[in-house]
């Protein structure tokens, strides 16, 4: 079986994710705790960033999911190829130039002041 690329096995954790599985929620909470690893949780669920992750956590993360349900990955690997299509679209953004007048100014001064009452 060939290696399945870091870009890949992110996109196939937040597929598992999406699912909305408490038990995918709690093997990533168990990683977490596990690897003490940042991250940020509200009502909305788990923040972490899969990018910024070693390649070992990021495996841990992977096989932890995928050996959960013994799904074969073949399936959400021809979604990845499909969106990595769309993806190599370069956009090219134009700075706005902003347009201040003298009263802009002087607010824009008076805010980096100190006021104290």
């Amino acid at each position: 079986m060939e290696e399945i690329s870091k870009d890949n096995k992110i996109f196939i954790i937040q597929k598992y994710l999406n699912k909305n599985d408490n038990k995918y929620y709690t093997i990533l909470s168990n990683v977490i705790e596990t690897y003490n690893l940042e991250h940020s949780t509200n009502m909305n669920g788990i923040f972490l960033n899969l990018t910024m992750l070693d390649e070992e956590i990021l495996n841990d993360i992977y096989f932890r999911f995928t050996n959960s349900e013994n799904i074969v990955t073949e399936i959400i690997q021809k979604d990845t190829k499909q969106t990595k299509q769309v993806t190599k679209e370069i956009i090219k953004y134009e700075k706005d130039k902003l347009t201040l007048d003298k009263f802009d100014k002087f607010l824009l001064q008076q805010s980096r002041s100190n006021i104290s009452i």
